[in-house]
């Protein structure tokens, strides 16, 4: 007894599926055969191509996906032989139909995968970003820490240079001795200048005469 043909849903991931719809709905919106046609043809050579592996693949929906050369051979070779109508289409038009296709396949594809999560590889290189952004900035910090330890040590010993003496401990320095013959300022007989003032006449220049008319005027 021949075995059955797996189904589509038994193979395909559901994200694919819907891609699939959408290509098909953009492609021939108002056309309901040229829909089915173009959707099994899709449906039943990515079956036939990459049987229950490609579940997996499709999962993932990684950017490796959807840069694979042989996987967008694959959908080109389909779209060149769907039977979307009985009266096939001019050739030019036909090829922007494939390509056009292939574009929103992919758009579809993508935008899955970022709804659903991001994937695998990009969620490590993201996460390697970041680690080597912390990283980055953790030596930038430890090396102004110690370009500022560096500046703090030597503004230190230039102080210790200028103070040297100050700093020093009251037993080194040397005693200050007193001359006991020295003269008392407080000692000495007052001259008693002072004391007539009315003999004395106030003699002031001209400028500072000048001077003191202007403030006053």
């Amino acid at each position: 007894m021949r075995k059955p043909a797996p189904k589509a849903k038994d193979v395909l991931d559901e994200d694919l599926l819907k891609a699939i719809d959408g290509v098909a709905e953009n492609i021939h919106p108002e056309s309901t055969t040229g829909k089915k046609s173009l959707k099994n043809t899709l449906i039943n050579r990515l079956v036939a191509n990459e049987k229950a592996s490609f579940d997996t693949a499709a999962a993932s929906a990684s950017s490796e996906m959807l840069d694979d050369q042989a996987l967008i051979g694959l959908l080109a070779d389909v779209a060149g032989d769907a039977k979307i109508e009985k009266k096939l289409p001019p050739k030019s038009a036909q090829l922007r139909q494939e390509k056009r296709g292939l574009v929103l396949l992919r758009k579809e594809i993508f935008y899955q995968a970022i709804q659903s999560a991001e994937a695998p590889s990009a969620r490590k290189a993201l996460l390697g970003d970041v680690q080597d952004k912390s990283e980055r900035e953790e030596a930038e910090q430890a090396e102004r820490s110690e370009r500022e330890q560096k500046l703090f040590t030597m503004a230190l010993e230039f102080l210790e240079k200028i103070y040297k003496d100050d700093l020093m401990d009251s037993d080194t320095r040397k005693p200050v001795n007193v001359d006991p013959n020295a003269v008392k300022l407080f000692d000495q007989r007052p001259l008693g200048i002072w004391k007539k003032a009315e003999k004395y006449e106030e003699l002031s220049l001209g400028f500072w005469n000048q001077w003191d008319q202007r403030a006053a005027a």
